[in-house]
């Protein structure tokens, strides 16, 4: 039995069509957050955040102390993360706007940071292995022409309930340093 040209052609047709929908819809069906190479800490802190620290500031004997908030959210389309630090204390206040991104499948991350009073912002480079993700901190020259830099530790407790981030002044005493800073947050 032969069937008419034209029912052959709509049957392939339809066949194409079929195919590139399934193709399609195959290539969108892997959920990008499933990724091995995902930094997974970043996924788990995802969220807001209440905390309390401590800043030291250059100069100072005694650190000022400070409430904060920190807003977390995971992109997992570009794996990067995007966050706002909103912290208050006795005489000051200040924000601090991140995106980190993991450049490459072994955790390998780079980012950049800005923020009020006078932060001209900061690009980072690091890594994220386990609960940890550590980056080292350079400050754009800003207003007097020096380069700060520190390194940035962001730890999370086994139980995802506790968050650590630390900022400790690296580099040459002769150079601005960037303040100290450490801040514990819960869920």
């Amino acid at each position: 039995m032969s069937m008419p040209s034209s029912h052959v052609g709509s049957m392939n047709l339809r066949r194409v069509a079929a195919m590139l929908f399934v193709a399609a819809a195959i290539s969108g069906s892997e959920p990008v957050a499933a990724r091995a190479d995902d930094c997974a800490m970043f996924k788990r802190i995802a969220g807001a955040w209440t905390g309390t620290g401590k800043l030291h500031r250059q100069g100072d004997a005694d650190a000022a102390p400070l409430r904060c908030r920190l807003t977390v959210a995971w992109w997992p389309a570009t794996r990067t993360m995007t966050s706002t630090l909103d912290c208050r204390g006795i005489d000051l206040d200040f924000k601090l706007w991140s995106s980190i991104s993991e450049t490459e499948p072994d955790g390998r991350l780079a980012g950049a940071m800005t923020g009020s009073q006078g932060f001209d912002g900061a690009h980072l480079e690091g890594r994220c292995e386990g609960g940890r993700v550590t980056l080292h901190l350079r400050s754009r020259p800003g207003t007097t022409g020096k380069i700060a830099t520190g390194d940035l530790t962001i730890a999370l407790s086994a139980d995802g309930r506790r968050l650590t981030n630390t900022v400790v002044a690296t580099g040459a005493p002769t150079r601005p340093m960037l303040p100290a800073l450490s801040i514990r947050f819960e869920r």
